[in-house]
This record gives C-alpha cells, structure tokens and sequence, in this order.
C-alpha cells in the first residue's frame, strides 16, 4: 500500500514540475492556453450535449444493471 501512495505521489510531483516549468504554455514555448482555447459558441455546444447525453448515459447503464441483476453466478469458469 505504502508503494502505491509513494508511487502516485510521485507522479504528481512530476506533473506538477512539468506544468510549473511550461506554464502557461500548452504547445511548449509556442501556444498559450489562452491560444488555444475554443471559442465561446464550441464550449456551449460541448457542455449542452454533455448535458443531454450524460442522463441518457447514465440512465441506459442504470436500466442494463436493473435487467441483468441476478444472472451472473459465482460459477468458476474450467
């Protein structure tokens, strides 16, 4: 347990390290995230779709669980 902690605590530091040395460069030393951010009209496209489709998403999965609760077993395959 103490190795994965250790694990993922390095990976954050290294992250961490990489966006602190480029910031605020998304495309190093030659693209902001301001450059390449997308225009206002995409993201409000973007998050009126995530809104839309993430119930039905979620609602659909929901339904399969409900159908198909009961019929796995704990039956060890040969």
């Amino acid at each position: 347990m103490q190795a994965v902690v250790f694990q993922y605590g390095a990976v954050l530091v290294l992250l961490f390290g990489f966006v602190s040395v480029l910031w605020p460069y998304v495309v190093p030393y030659n693209m902001t995230y301001v450059e390449a951010a997308a225009s206002r009209e995409s993201q409000l496209i973007v998050i009126v779709g995530t809104a839309v489709m993430l119930p039905v998403v979620l609602g659909y999965n929901a339904f399969a669980y409900w159908v198909f609760r009961g019929k796995a077993s704990n039956v060890k395959g040969d």
